[in-house]
């Protein structure tokens, strides 16, 4: 595990950002306020000199506290770009990763179980008539909602690594990874065609459509990525068997953290849902029945929760109808 994945280190950047956002506020304000008063006492004295005294008081909290709220920020440049000409520590990595400390809580606690190179040649040797998972850190045959066949797309290992982390910062699961990778295809498919076709569109779409969180940053310079984690987008990507029908389209967390909720209202039927507490009841959520709103104006139908801690995942109406006249 690196520096930017470790949730204890994590953690320690997250309080440091959080007692700068502070500082940078508090402070400012205290001196501005105090600022206020000795301009508001030159004001009222007929005394020059203690006019002047206080109005130089005055300029000088009025700078200090611009320092106050400038010099963090300056520095948190400075070690972003000290930090991205090394290969080993990437500040602006910390720094984002910081605001996920779960996400990363999360992964610390799954093991690394596959060697990926051994077992992506494996799996190419192998007669691919059986769908395979990973189950208990191996990959078995496991029991799944469905397999839906869909292309097959003959990525490099870069690709591959490149796209499975994004899958990685997006879900942290196996399943997750795969309903993600599942839906990158889906999207591609439904949206991609001006970034190409095969797998360098797939590829291009995924790190340039904008869809996925700093996707091309990440992609550029991809973190640790899971073994199992590669190896369930593999199946999903490059052996064509997702775990989402062909025409989801769609997922957002609930609650983003300090991003707020991404869902702000859900419908079941006469039902309209938009208080917090029930919008993470995932009881509330009812495949094929349940209407999601989005904070971008996006409205799309409820398919499933991957695992017990993913996001929701859906279809929009658009996606449903295209899949349905390309298939009748």
């Amino acid at each position: 595990m690196d520096a930017c994945t470790n949730p204890e280190i994590l953690k320690v950047i997250y309080f440091i950002q959080l007692l700068i956002d502070i500082v940078k506020i508090a402070i400012p304000i205290g001196l501005i306020v105090m600022g206020m008063i000795d301009f508001s006492k030159s004001v009222i004295t007929n005394d020059d000199k203690i006019q002047k005294k206080n109005l130089m008081l005055f300029l000088k909290r009025v700078m200090y506290a611009a320092l106050v709220f400038v010099v963090p920020w300056i520095v948190e440049v400075l070690m972003i770009g000290i930090g991205n000409l090394t290969e080993k520590v990437n500040f602006t990595d910390c720094l984002e990763n910081a605001k996920y400390i779960n996400h990363y809580e999360n992964l610390a606690n799954q093991e690394e179980t596959l060697d990926v190179s051994t077992q992506i040649k494996d799996l190419n040797e192998a007669n691919q008539t059986e769908t395979f998972l990973i189950k208990d850190g191996e990959i078995d045959k496991a029991e799944t909602d469905g397999i839906f066949i869909g292309n097959k797309y003959n990525l490099t290992e870069s690709q591959l690594k490149a796209i499975a982390y994004i899958c990685q910062c997006e879900q942290g699961s196996a399943k997750g990874a795969a309903a993600e990778a599942s839906l990158m295809a889906n999207r591609f498919e439904l949206y991609g065609k001006s970034y190409g076709t095969g797998a360098d569109g797939l590829y291009n779409y995924v790190k340039n459509a904008g869809w996925w969180a700093y996707s091309k940053d990440r992609m550029d310079n991809p973190g640790k990525t899971y073994d199992y984690i590669l190896t369930a987008v593999y199946e999903v990507l490059v052996l064509g068997k997702r775990t989402l029908p062909l025409y989801v389209d769609e997922h957002d967390c609930i609650d983003c953290g300090s991003y707020g909720f991404d869902i702000i209202k859900i419908v079941n039927g006469n039902q309209v849902i938009t208080e917090e507490s029930e919008l993470l009841n995932r009881n509330n959520y009812i495949r094929d029945y349940t209407v999601l709103y989005n904070d971008y104006n996006g409205i799309y139908t409820f398919y499933t929760f991957p695992t017990e801690t993913s996001d929701p995942f859906g279809y929009t109406k658009g996606a449903k109808n295209k899949y349905d006249s390309l298939n009748n």
